[in-house]
This record gives structure tokens, C-alpha cells and sequence, in this order.
């Protein structure tokens, strides 16, 4: 899957018109994703079953699930850093 779609600035200080661009941005990836759902699942179907298929998605969720979480907590922890480099 392609790379996450990030708000330019903060919510709050972010325009009508970037709002939007954001929007359907994420919109559009949306669409990006269950383009190559259905082109798998179609692939995935000749030599699967149903319920092999759904378990290949719980495991793509709880893998994408893992990833978040770390790319969460090394964001974090770089945000940490900065701000104690910029306190010094």
C-alpha cells in the first residue's frame, strides 16, 4: 500500500481548501486500497477458500495494526528527543 497521506499543517491552522485536498487524498487512497483488495482477492480465490482469504485479511490488519503502533511510538519518541534537545 502506498505511503500514508499526511495533513500538511495542524488541523486547526489548516484552510478550507487544504482540508479538502486532504480529504480526497484519503478518499482517493481508499479507492487505491479496494482497487488491489478486489484484484487479490480475485487471485486469491483461485487456489484459496473463502475463509483462508478472510484470515489473510485479519492477519494483513493485525500486521498493519503492529506497524502503526510502532512508527506511533518512534514518532514519539523522536518528538521527545527534540524538545529536550531544544530545553538544553
Amino acid at each position: 500500500m502506498g505511503p500514508k497521506v499526511k495533513a500538511p499543517k495542524k488541523k486547526a491552522e489548516m484552510t478550507d481548501a487544504e482540508t479538502d485536498q486532504v480529504i480526497k487524498a484519503r478518499m482517493e487512497r481508499g479507492r487505491q486500497i479496494l482497487d488491489l483488495r478486489e484484484k487479490y482477492y480475485k487471485e486469491y480465490s483461485k487456489f484459496l477458500t473463502p475463509r483462508q482469504i478472510q484470515r489473510v485479511y485479519e492477519l494483513e490488519k493485525k500486521s498493519m495494526k503492529r506497524l502503526q503502533k510502532r512508527a506511533h511510538i518512534s514518532h514519539h519518541k523522536k518528538d521527545r528527543h527534540s524538545k529536550h534537545r531544544r530545553q538544553s
